[in-house]
């Protein structure tokens, strides 16, 4: 029998970033946090992941600032105070080699409205799924 997925459990080098394999657990979202803060459910979550052997695990979308959320409890990156509860999520990761990307996001005009942020975004024109 041939080997199809030889490579699947080798290395792979990306940019800086060494893998232990090819295999990637893509952002979704989960609506495992608090606002905009991650929680244990949601650390809980991604370490189950690397437990299994993930070698790169993509969180859910984490808007850049507050006023660029899609939804109310999207994880934002955005200040001091939620550094701790990403750094615990990092650490838990690594704890098995498996690397974490963090995917960063800004729904621009189609942000979540009911923030009452000014919306920024490059067009007034709002896409037929915006809140």
């Amino acid at each position: 029998m041939t080997n199809t997925y030889k490579y699947l459990f080798t290395p792979l080098h990306l940019g800086n970033t060494i893998l232990k394999n090819r295999i990637v657990w893509t952002g979704h979202g989960t609506r495992f946090t608090t606002g905009p803060m991650p929680t244990k459910r949601l650390r809980d979550y991604f370490v189950r992941r690397a437990k299994g052997e993930v070698g790169l695990i993509i969180t859910e979308a984490s808007a850049v600032m507050l006023s660029g959320r899609s939804r109310g409890d999207a994880m934002c990156p955005y200040c001091d105070d939620i550094i701790p509860e990403y750094q615990k999520i990092a650490e838990g990761v690594h704890a098995y080699g498996s690397k974490l990307f963090v995917q960063l996001t800004h729904a621009g005009i189609n942000e979540y409205k009911s923030f009452g942020y000014p919306v920024v975004g490059p067009s007034k024109v709002r896409s037929s799924n915006s809140q």
